[in-house]
């Protein structure tokens, strides 16, 4: 008589899954990990403040080069502080009041800047007439000069504050000592200017002047020629405030990149960059 084998299970009948088994939905895996929309925005906002802090460091290093430079320098400014805008929620509040503030305070400070140059040139030439006699040229170069420099350096005080703003809530204590001194720099840059030029300003509308008259009488064709000057060597110790804010703007690029700030949404003992694992899938009782 044969020996019994050892005792077969019986297979669930088709349909039914094994007692103990949760087969996933369809379409549905249960332990998928992926970034939060809340994480994927907040990624987004960062490489946007780091684009932004890398281009003012390129601005800051070439906007003090007159002319040409200053200009991309200018345009530069322009496309970090939109991306500053887009990417400050995920820094905190105070970064984002800051950036408001900082692209407020530099747009005032153009304006007066700009635009308090223009309206004394134009008061300038206004005041000329047209038939002006030589002293009458001169007294009007010379006020024109006087009133467009001191506004334009009141004009460049105000807008640096928004150098220091831009960046102040992602430094630690050094950087912002360094923007402190960046400041300071700059506004003694500002002054020496103003009372090196200012004194000057007689002898140069009296130069113009003259040119414009070297044929005995008024050449309007002349006063492009008039105000062929070279550059103030003066302009040079601008590179020192650039270099400074240059550095802290790197400084603060630097804290991003290496992931000090912002602070983390990722919960401890999840992959960096990923959300949270979804929920298991609810077991289905079998029939």
């Amino acid at each position: 008589m044969a020996a019994a084998g050892p005792a077969t299970r019986a297979a669930p009948p088709t349909g039914i899954p094994p007692v103990g088994t949760y087969p996933a939905s369809p379409g549905y895996s249960p332990y998928a990990y992926g970034p939060s929309p809340l994480v994927t925005d907040r990624r987004r906002q960062v490489e946007r403040m780091k684009w932004a802090l890398l281009l003012a460091l390129i601005g800051s290093l070439i906007y003090w080069i007159p002319f040409f430079l200053n200009i991309v320098g200018f345009v530069l400014f322009i496309v970090a502080a939109i991306l500053a805008i887009l990417g400050r929620k995920a820094f905190g509040s105070a970064h984002s009041r800051n950036v408001i503030l900082s692209v407020v305070v530099f747009i005032v400070g153009v304006i007066i800047a700009v635009g308090g140059a223009v309206v004394a040139g134009f008061t300038a030439v206004f005041s000329i007439g047209p038939s002006p006699t030589q002293a009458q040229f001169a007294a009007a170069v010379r006020d024109g000069l006087t009133n467009g420099l001191i506004v334009a350096s009141i004009g460049t005080m105000v807008y640096l504050v928004s150098a220091v703003l831009f960046t102040y809530a992602l430094q630690k204590k050094p950087g912002r000592i360094v923007l402190w001194i960046g400041y300071a720099v700059a506004l003694g840059v500002e002054l020496v200017i103003l009372l090196v030029i200012l004194p000057s300003i007689p002898g140069i509308a009296d130069h113009a002047a003259s040119v414009v008259f070297s044929g005995g009488q008024y050449d309007p064709t002349k006063i492009g020629r008039a105000f062929d000057v070279p550059t103030s060597p003066l302009s040079l110790l601008s590179v020192v405030p650039a270099l400074l804010f240059a550095a802290a703007n790197y400084l603060a690029w630097s804290r991003i990149n290496k992931g000090e700030i912002p602070p983390s949404l990722t919960p401890p003992g999840i992959p960096a960059g990923m959300g949270a694992p979804s929920p298991p899938a609810p077991p289905i009782n079998p029939i």
